[in-house]
């Protein structure tokens, strides 16, 4: 009769053609992790949440300066009809200044034409904001 020997470790798995032959079924090497472990998945969070708040700081922003925009734009539309509305005063009346417009006769080589300048301002959280319309006119053009 002979010895037999018998081997302690188990025959491959044979089934699995994920894990390599010899390993035991619970055993997970240092190339085969499973999952993301804590410190990973709270620098994520970090990135995450770094991006978050990116994003919600430039959506702020971009709604502050639409408004701002829409206010320059009512206040730029406000010197324009000002403007517009002086003209015909000038042609009625040419030595007239309407009120808020300023005009200036005879300019430098240009002895037949006028600036008519008018100016809106109003103050908002930034200081005193100023907005100018101007146009020159000549003697024709008044009508119109």
């Amino acid at each position: 009769m002979g010895i037999v020997l018998r081997s302690s470790r188990r025959p491959p798995d044979t089934h699995n053609p994920h894990r390599p032959a010899g390993r035991p079924p619970g055993h997970v090497g240092l190339g085969e992790r499973r999952g993301f472990t804590l410190a990973e998945c709270m620098v994520a969070l970090l990135f995450i949440s770094i991006a978050l708040f990116a994003y919600i700081s430039l959506h702020i922003r971009i709604i502050h300066s639409s408004a701002r925009v829409e206010e320059r734009q009512a206040h730029r539309e406000e010197a324009q009809a000002s403007l517009s509305a002086s003209i015909p005063t000038l042609a009625a009346t040419p030595a007239a200044q309407p009120a808020g417009v300023t005009v200036e006769r005879g300019l430098p080589g240009l002895p037949k034409l006028c600036r008519v300048r008018t100016e809106v301002v109003w103050r908002d959280r930034e200081g005193e904001q100023r907005i100018e319309a101007t146009t020159l006119v000549g003697p024709e053009d008044a009508s119109w």
